[in-house]
């Protein structure tokens, strides 16, 4: 279980450590430099990200999650597929 900003808390089904990318279609990064610095100096986090992008599934990062998305070289927008 995680807790969202809202202190509301949620429940997670499973973990980067137990699930290859291709069972997610889509990836948000949400906002928020606390939580983003880690995730960007993680290497499971990065080819993580590298494969969603590889087999074409969607990523999506939301405020400063830019942070995350330049630390796996992913394009910034379609134009640079």
């Amino acid at each position: 279980m995680a807790i969202c900003t809202k202190s509301t808390p949620f429940h997670v089904e499973i973990t980067l450590l137990a699930a290859p990318s291709t069972l997610y279609d889509a990836v948000i990064i949400v906002d928020g430099e606390e939580a983003l610095m880690p995730l960007a100096a993680n290497l499971l986090v990065t080819d993580f990200l590298r494969d969603q992008y590889r087999i074409c599934w969607p990523v999506l990062g939301l405020g400063i999650a830019n942070i995350v998305s330049e630390k796996v070289e992913l394009p910034r927008c379609p134009a640079q597929l």
